[in-house]
């Protein structure tokens, strides 16, 4: 897979109002929400959503995912200033 500009490049997301939350669980759904989107800007073809967030993680596999991509990145960015 070859690195393009638009995969270095920020973007920004949608910035959403700032809220507190009543319980702990409601923190818990926040971050499941925001972690999920986040995971799908990274891998569109990922079905992961709030609902189903921690089946999504159980094997580890998008981990890894997200962690070789994080080293492919680095070496990619380090090798660039070079």
């Amino acid at each position: 897979m070859a690195i393009t500009e638009e995969m270095i490049q920020p973007q920004m997301l949608s910035l959403r109002e700032f809220r507190p939350f009543k319980s702990s669980d409601e923190y818990l759904w926040a971050m499941k929400e925001d972690l999920s989107d986040w995971l799908k800007r990274l891998y569109p073809d990922l079905d992961i959503s709030a609902e189903n967030f921690m089946e999504c993680l159980e094997t580890g596999i998008v981990l890894c995912k997200v962690n070789f991509a994080s080293i492919f990145f680095l070496f990619y960015a380090t090798s660039a200033c070079e």
